[in-house]
């Protein structure tokens, strides 16, 4: 017999069903959890920049769809001061991401006390379980806990430093922005009273990677249940397990935006020190401001095996992906990526560095995790594993056939499922005690 409906108050600053990143972990998250509770969500408007984006895409949704059975939406504007604040930090710091890390989260301080006085006119009391669930940075926590109900918060992720060798070699640009973010975080672990007051009123803490469930743990929190925040969507077609045998090129994927943390230039180093490149070819999905620089690079190292595909439709890099034979995701700073999770369902075994989310995501079955050292370590890793591939084709077939039953775990409706359960933990009575969930470890 399934369990009663709990009544779950829901703050999900980033939501909507048009947007990827967070306003999808934000959507998927809420919608799918409503298939089991009665779920209200505290959100966003719209973003510190567009202030009513996100409110217009849930009301396109419902007009088109029809309302969401067991979910209600309060939205809540940004306030004059975030607005402000983003403004500025648009002015100084440029448009891409989050800008300058302590200007958005001043911004995002004064959405949260407004979302906060909001949902006092909710009756919290009325609610079995409060759940923050975006932004999932560990300093973006709502002010919800104050409210004395139990109190779910994540997952949550961005704990994670990067190398300043890694940094340093990827560009000034982005040494100088990596020392910001590392000291902006160092203060807020050091000092957020707020921060300790969340961790320490929470009944359960869900943590993306290591990172997070360590400075949580140093921090006095109860063990955190590790979770990644996204999910891998249901291969519209099918997965298509790979056949691979050696009697034609390896054909590589790489997709994502050109900017520094995606880091390409790690595989073009080893694709032009690698004894097999001959046999290799390399698809590029995706644009940015560091593509005529990769492209120059390539043409260096006499990398003629790469088709540059540009940014492509959705449903046009879903057919990029099931022609490849495995995805190389050289990232050097990450949640959990999409893509990989997309990968996963079409059966593309995955090469990542063994950060954040990934270290969870992908295992042994389904992928080759590389440490995160320095470059050099990162680049001959990188060849070596792609050598392998293209030497043992077992290898490729066996990853592939893992990352289809891998993807098959990772599915919104099987994170859902989990959430549920612990939410079922939060209340007192005799309820189900959750199982261990592949979606968790």
């Amino acid at each position: 017999m399934s369990a009663a409906r709990l009544k779950i108050l829901a703050c999900a600053h980033e939501l909507s069903p048009i947007q990827g990143s967070e306003c999808a972990v934000g959507w998927h998250c809420v919608t799918e959890l409503a298939r089991r509770h009665d779920v209200t969500v505290l959100c966003a408007s719209g973003s510190q920049h567009q202030p009513s984006a996100y409110k217009s895409a849930v009301d396109d949704y419902v007009r088109v769809h029809g309302p969401i059975e067991g979910l209600q939406f309060v939205f809540v504007d940004q306030p004059r001061g975030a607005r402000i604040l983003a403004a500025l930090n648009r002015k100084l710091f440029g448009g891409q991401g989050i800008g300058f890390p302590l200007l958005f989260y001043w911004a995002l301080r004064s959405w949260h006390r407004a979302a906060y006085r909001r949902a006092a006119l909710l009756d919290p009391s009325d609610f079995d379980v409060v759940h923050h669930v975006t932004p999932i940075a560990f300093w973006g926590g709502s002010d919800l806990w104050k409210f004395g109900r139990p109190y779910v918060w994540g997952p949550v992720s961005g704990a994670g430093r990067l190398s300043l060798k890694f940094a340093g070699w990827a560009g000034r640009r982005m040494l100088l922005f990596e020392i910001l973010r590392a000291t902006f975080n160092s203060l807020q672990a050091r000092t957020s009273i707020s921060l300790r007051r969340s961790l320490h009123r929470a009944t359960f803490v869900l943590t993306v990677g290591p990172e997070e469930s360590d400075l949580f743990l140093r921090l006095g929190a109860t063990t955190p249940i590790a979770m990644i925040e996204s999910a891998a969507p249901a291969a519209a077609r099918g997965p298509r397990e790979r056949r691979y045998d050696g009697s034609s090129r390896l054909r590589l994927l790489w997709a994502g935006q050109h900017i520094d943390r995606k880091a390409l230039p790690l595989l073009l180093h080893a694709l032009a020190s690698s004894r097999l490149r001959e046999r290799i070819e390399l698809h590029v999905i995706g644009g940015g401001p560091r593509t005529a620089e990769w492209q120059e690079l390539a043409r260096r190292s006499g990398l003629a095996s790469i088709d540059w595909h540009g940014q492509l439709p959705h449903d046009e890099a879903i057919a990029a992906m099931r022609s490849a034979d495995v995805l190389v995701h050289t990232s050097i700073r990450e949640g959990t990526p999409h893509v990989v999770l997309e990968a996963m369902a079409q059966g593309l075994p995955i090469v990542c560095h063994d950060i954040a989310g990934l270290s969870v995501a992908v295992t042994d079955r389904c992928g080759v995790k590389i440490p995160l050292v320095d470059p050099a370590t990162s680049i001959a890793a990188f060849r070596t594993a792609v050598e392998r591939f293209a030497e043992t084709p077992p290898l490729l077939q066996a990853l592939s056939a893992g990352a289809v039953a891998r993807a098959a775990e990772l599915t919104w409706e099987a994170k859902a499922a989990e959430i549920a359960r612990i939410y079922e933990r939060c209340v007192p009575g005799p309820v189900e005690a959750p199982r261990t969930s592949s979606a968790m470890v």
